[in-house]
Parts: C-alpha cells; sequence; structure tokens
C-alpha cells in the first residue's frame, strides 16, 4: 500500500467517474511494470505503461502543476504574456511565460484574501476580487494596491475592460466601476434584487451593454448608470454568463443536467440550448468571438457552442476545473492522474496540470453523441 497509491480496480473505477470522487489508497498491482533501468522515486513512469494506466504526457499539456489535493489549481487567467493560476499550496496565484513553460514563478500571495475564479490581467496589472476590495497587483512588480468598494462583494463578480474595472455583488444588486487610470469610482444599485441562494453572479459586455447574472436573473445595464432592465428571471442556479453579438448566454446547474442558455439581449423568450449530460461543469462560460463560439468546460474536457448554428464541439483533455481565453487558445486547470515511480512500479496518482487547446480546433472538433 502507498500514500498515493490507485490498483488497476481502482484507476478503471475512477475512469468510469471521469476522474470524480476522492483518491483512496490501494495496494500496487500484482505485476510490476516493465523491466528498465533504476527508476527514480517519485518521478513520472517511464517506458511502456501497463494496461489500465493513463498515458503520460495528457493530451495538449502544457504546464505541470503538482500531484495530490494540496496542489489543487483552479482560477486560471491568461494576458498577452502570461497564464496565471490559484494554486492551494502555494497559497496564492503562479504564473508562467506563454513562451516559456516548465518555469513557473510564485506571483501573488492570497493569504489576505482572494476570489482566484474572480480575477483578471490586462497585461499591465492583474486584478483580483477580495471581499471588501478590488487588489490590483502590477505585472511588472508585483507591486499593490487595493481598490475599496463600498460592500463586501464576496461570491460577487469582476470584469476588466480597456478602461474599467467592474465588480458586482452578489445576486447584482450593487455594481461598481474604477477607471483605471485616475481610480475614480461610481457606483450603481439595481432595485427589487431578491435573494440570490445557490450559484454564483457574474459579468459580461457586448459593447457598451453590461451583463450582470445572478443565481436567478440576469439583468442588462445598456450604458453605466442607466436603468437595470430584467431580461430572464427563470434562471436555475446560474454560475456564469457570457454576451456576443445579441445574445447574452447563460450557465446553469438546471433541474437534472448543467444547461447552456441564450436570452436575448433587447428581451424577449429565453431558449434552453444543450443539456451537458457529460456531467458537471467548470467556471467560466466565455465568448471567444475569433470563432464565433462560446466555451465552457465539464469533466471530459473542452467544450463549445457555434452561435449561429448550435453546433457542438468537444475536445478531451480531462477532467476541466477552470477555463480562460486569450484571440486563439483556451486554457484549463485539469485534474486527472498520471503513472509515477513508487518502490520502482507503477502507481496513478492524482495529478494537476494546465492544458492548451487552439480554439480553432476546438471550433471545428466534432463532438460526441450522447
Amino acid at each position: 500500500m502507498t500514500a498515493r497509491g490507485f490498483s488497476f480496480t481502482t484507476l478503471a473505477l475512477a475512469a468510469s467517474l471521469s476522474f470524480g470522487g476522492v483518491a483512496c489508497n490501494s495496494s500496487s498491482p500484482d505485476k510490476a511494470g516493465p523491466a528498465g533501468p533504476e527508476r527514480v522515486e517519485g518521478a513520472p513512469w517511464e517506458g511502456a505503461v501497463p494496461a489500465g494506466y493513463p498515458k503520460w504526457p495528457p493530451p495538449y499539456l502544457f504546464q505541470f502543476a503538482g500531484f495530490d489535493f494540496p496542489n489543487t489549481i483552479g482560477g486560471i487567467h491568461v494576458d498577452d504574456r502570461y497564464v496565471y493560476w490559484g494554486q492551494k499550496s502555494a497559497g496564492g496565484f503562479m504564473r508562467v511565460e506563454k513562451t516559456n513553460p516548465g518555469n513557473p514563478e510564485f506571483f501573488l500571495d492570497c493569504s489576505g484574501g482572494c476570489d482566484s475564479d474572480q480575477s483578471a490581467s490586462d497585461g499591465t496589472n492583474f486584478y483580483t476580487l477580495a471581499g471588501s476590495h478590488v487588489l490590483r497587483v502590477s505585472v511588472a512588480d508585483a507591486t499593490r494596491t487595493e481598490l475599496p468598494l463600498d460592500w463586501n462583494h464576496t461570491n460577487g463578480a469582476l470584469l476588466v475592460d480597456e478602461r474599467y474595472v467592474y465588480t458586482a455583488m452578489h445576486g447584482c444588486p450593487a455594481l461598481t466601476r474604477i477607471d483605471k487610470q485616475t481610480l475614480a469610482k461610481e457606483v450603481m444599485e439595481i432595485d427589487g434584487v431578491g435573494y440570490p441562494g445557490r450559484g454564483r453572479s457574474a459579468l459580461a459586455k457586448a459593447g457598451s451593454a453590461l451583463v450582470c447574472g445572478s443565481p436567478s436573473e440576469i439583468f442588462v445595464i445598456d450604458a453605466w448608470g442607466g436603468e437595470a432592465r430584467r431580461i430572464f428571471t427563470d434562471v436555475h442556479q446560474g454560475f456564469s454568463v457570457a454576451a456576443t453579438g445579441d445574445r447574452a448566454f447563460f450557465l446553469e446547474d438546471g433541474d437534472e443536467w448543467a444547461t447552456i442558455g441564450a436570452v436575448p439581449l433587447a428581451g424577449g423568450s429565453a431558449q434552453r440550448l444543450l443539456e451537458d449530460q457529460e456531467g458537471g461543469f467548470a467556471l467560466p462560460l466565455l465568448s471567444a468571438p475569433s470563432v464565433g463560439n462560446v466555451i465552457w468546460g465539464d469533466n471530459r474536457g473542452l467544450r463549445s457552442l457555434d452561435t449561429h448554428d448550435s453546433s457542438l464541439g468537444a475536445t478531451a483533455v480531462g477532467y476541466v476545473q477552470t477555463v480562460d481565453a486569450d484571440a486563439t487558445d483556451a486554457y484549463a486547470t485539469v485534474s486527472g492522474f498520471m503513472p509515477e515511480t513508487v518502490n520502482g512500479r507503477p502507481e496513478s496518482v492524482r495529478a494537476f496540470w494546465i492544458a492548451r487547446v487552439s480554439l480553432a480546433e476546438l471550433a471545428s472538433s466534432a463532438a460526441p453523441k450522447p
């Protein structure tokens, strides 16, 4: 028995659950792996992998992060130079250059609190929502500046565009925008917002329109300070919104399955376009205008929905935790398994890594039929 070992039976069960559940201890396989040179303890298994073990490296591997749950990663964000991700063992954000993966650095200590899912970088500064303030961190030298908010924004939302940092309280009762140059702050409130319940709040933009999604409602503000219009009031435990063209897309937990839906920004009938019966989902739902899709992740990998004909694309990368994208590629934090050398034999151990898939490939891939 090893602290991180999985037997063939346990591994097969984990695979059938798409890497779901919690790792457990098990005895080693009955037969050792192929004979070869002495292997370094704890190193990735080299050579032929016995049947039933995951292949390594996994498809689309961009950056390996670590083993076991202390190295759980999430909250991935990208700018023109770096990929950032939250890492539990580091207590904050790591980052690596897109052109030089394999050499990550510790970037931001979050011991004072920050929301790894509600963060963003514009290439000059990195922003993360931290309760009653937004933390701004210089990409160049990690200088930190606190941007105070009027209320606590736990489980709220953050969005950064060319000029402003936007935040929303959980459920969208109040929105804030901060000018990135002057740091001038403006606040607007939305009347009659109900208790949000289970789910997350999210922000998106389509042109000058700002979209705020609560766990139960979707609002549109056509111009800052204007009236907030409710365009949909029947979201079932919403978790994310994206906006593209004349529609807002939403990701909800749904009644039975995670569901992707859409509603016109002008208001009108909403459509639930897809039940994701592959199981699970990963935050956030993203607009990828360069390929005309919205993208997200689940426990099989990355998925995309064509916003024109609703055709579905999918690329298997493993159990996706979070996802972000730039103009050309999608990046995802992934949980899976790696064959590791333990006492000279292979053991399948929980591993975390980052996958990178081109948006063009994701958009053109054919999703497997249910």
